[in-house]
C-alpha cells in the first residue's frame, strides 16, 4: 500500500491533473463504491489480498477474478481498487451525431509504477473478435486474453489435459471418483480440449452425486455429458473462432509480422 508521501510522488512523475487526483484518491477512500452482487448469472469472489491488505471483492469467478490474481502477482502494480468510482459518460452515435448519456462502474483502478488506469474485464464468446477490428482506438484500448484448448494428437497438450484433469478429480470432495482418470482420452474428446467446460461438466456431475446420498456412481456424470448438438456446438464454435483469431482481411502482413518477433522473442532452446 501506499503511503501519502509516494502517492504525491507518482502524481508529479505521471503529471496526473487535479481532477485525476481527486478521483484518485477518492476512489482509494470509498472503494468499492457499490456493493459487490450477484444477479442470478455471476459468482461473487472474495479473498484476502497481501498486497492491498484487504480482502478483495469481485462479481466474477471469471474475468474479474482473474484480473485480480494477474494484478496481485504483478511486480509493476503497486495498488489495485475494485469497483472505484462512478463514470458519467457522454456516448455518440458515429451515424446521426446523437449523445447519449450512460453511466458506468469500472472494475477496477489498478496503479503501477508505470501509470493509473481504469481498467474493465470481461468475458466474451469469439463472436465480438469483430468489435475489436471495428476501430484502431478500441483495438489499441483492448487487450486480448485467449486461454487455447488442448488439441487431440499433440502427446504434451494430452498430457496436459490429464494432468489439469488429474487436479480437478482430486479436489472433489467425494470417494470413488480416481477411477475417472480412465475416462481422460473420451473426455478430453467429449469437452473439445476445453478446460473451462471439463470443470462445468464434474461440478455438476458432483452436485448430482452429493444431493443422491454422497455415493459416487457412474451415472451421475453420464447424465452431467452434453449431447452431441451441444458438442457438435462447441466444437463449431472454437474451431471458426481459432480461425478469426488467425485472420485479417486487411493484406497488412500482420500475422507474419507478430510470428517473425514472437520467434525473436523466444529464449534460447526452446
Amino acid at each position: 500500500m501506499l503511503g501519502p508521501a509516494e502517492l504525491a510522488e507518482l502524481f508529479v512523475k505521471f503529471r496526473t491533473p487535479p481532477a485525476g487526483r481527486r478521483l484518485v484518491t477518492e476512489a482509494r477512500e470509498k472503494s468499492p463504491v457499490r456493493k459487490v452482487r450477484s444477479s442470478g448469472g455471476n459468482v461473487v469472489t472474495h479473498y484476502y489480498s497481501p498486497k492491498m491488505g484487504r480482502v478483495v471483492s469481485t462479481e466474477s469467478h471469471t474475468a474479474e477474478q482473474a484480473g485480480a490474481y494477474l494484478y496481485e502477482f504483478d511486480k509493476h502494480v503497486l495498488e489495485y481498487w475494485p469497483q472505484p468510482t462512478w463514470l458519467d459518460l457522454l456516448l455518440t452515435n458515429p451515424e446521426t451525431g446523437r449523445v447519449n448519456g450512460r453511466g458506468h462502474y469500472p472494475d477496477f483502478m489498478v496503479i503501477t509504477d508505470e501509470c493509473i488506469y481504469l481498467d474493465e474485464w470481461k468475458q466474451a464468446s469469439y463472436d465480438l473478435l469483430d468489435i475489436l477490428s471495428m476501430s484502431g482506438q478500441i483495438a489499441r484500448r483492448t487487450a486480448l486474453v485467449h486461454f487455447p484448448r488442448y488439441l487431440k494428437g499433440h502427446v504434451s497438450e494430452e498430457e496436459s489435459y490429464k494432468l489439469a484433469m488429474r487436479r480437478l478429480v482430486e479436489s472433489m470432495p467425494i470417494d470413488g471418483v480416481g477411477s475417472l482418470m480412465e475416462l481422460s482420452d473420451q473426455l478430453h474428446s467429449c469437452t473439445n480440449g476445453c478446460i473451462g467446460v471439463l470443470k462445468r461438466l464434474l461440478e455438476k456431475a458432483l452436485k448430482r452425486a452429493l444431493d443422491n446420498g454422497g455415493v459416487w456412481k457412474k451415472r451421475h456424470l453420464s447424465k452431467s455429458l452434453p449431447n452431441a448438438p451441444q458438442l457438435d456446438a462447441m466444437i463449431r464454435e472454437a474451431t471458426v473462432g481459432e480461425e478469426l483469431l488467425a485472420k485479417t482481411d486487411f493484406d497488412s502482413r500482420a500475422w507474419d509480422m507478430l510470428a517473425e518477433l514472437q520467434n525473436s522473442l523466444r529464449d534460447d532452446g526452446v
